[in-house]
């Protein structure tokens, strides 16, 4: 019997992982037998060829019927990949899980290397100096390649070059995936990787739950239009809508409605 396949959003197959898929919903908070007992579930609603969309969407509904909290933990790699189409909200979602970790981190440094002048997305000091290059794409399907890497590290060295600077580490930050070329190559010169796939336990998705750093278009409560709404208008974090709700002006929502969103927002700030 040939092994259950699943058609990836770039068209390519794969082979279906039930471990896999475990360990993605115990990452969002379900306890390891619930997660083994929802993934016999989706297994067995799944067919060859069933899309990874598809396969999204059916993990999240059974997920929402256990916790609305916990389907909103798992949505968050989709979530901020909505926080486009530029790269300047994706910069500032870097800036608060750093700034949460005790760090001060600040967009839009420009720094001169030994041959030329830098513009740096992020940079976060703390108990360590940080740099990052941040890398936004609205195509979900969109990899960093071996040539991004190549690329980033040049600057990283160029600045490394210039005795003025004084930092400890240079990281690529993105919310698609890495190639297996841009990470080996990233292992091999010391580039700090922060993405979907990132080795070395820097998940993004994983990071910005363990900080509690999570953009609003996680929230179930909120319609896409209504998450962006608020984006557009600077309110990008889930703290910052419990802490300020005259963000909620414009969005034309009842008590009822308000209310609902607020108890999902402090629950997955708990």
């Amino acid at each position: 019997m040939n092994a259950l396949q699943i058609l990836k959003n770039s068209g390519e197959r794969e082979d279906f992982s039930i471990m896999k898929l475990q360990n993605s919903l115990v990452a969002c908070g379900l306890e390891p037998a619930r997660a083994k007992e929802i993934s016999a579930q989706i297994k067995q609603k799944c067919s060859q060829g069933y899309s990874t969309k598809k396969l999204y969407r059916l993990a999240r509904k059974l997920i929402k019927k256990e916790s609305r909290v916990l389907a909103s933990r798992y949505s968050m790699t989709k979530a901020i990949s909505e926080l486009g189409p530029d790269g300047f909200h994706f910069e500032k979602f870097i800036c608060a899980i750093f700034n949460q970790q005790g760090y001060r981190a600040t967009t839009n440094i420009s720094l001169k290397g030994k041959c030329v002048e830098h513009e740096i997305d992020v940079k976060a000091v703390g108990e360590k100096t940080i740099l990052c290059e941040c890398k936004f794409h609205n195509n979900p399907n969109s990899k960093n390649d071996v040539k991004t890497s190549l690329y980033v590290n040049a600057r990283a060295e160029d600045l490394r070059n210039n005795s003025q600077n004084s930092f400890h580490e240079f990281w690529l930050v993105s919310n698609t995936k890495f190639s297996k070329d841009a990470i080996t190559y990233s292992n091999c010169v010391g580039l700090k990787l922060l993405g979907p796939n990132a080795p070395k336990k820097q998940a993004l998705s994983e990071l910005a739950i363990k900080t509690k750093v999570f953009p609003v278009s996680v929230l179930t409560t909120l319609k896409k239009s209504q998450a962006k709404y608020l984006i557009q208008n600077d309110c990008l974090l889930v703290s910052q809508l419990v802490k300020n709700q005259q963000f909620f002006e414009g969005l034309e929502l009842s008590q009822e409605q308000k209310g609902q969103i607020l108890n999902e927002a402090e629950n997955l700030l708990k």
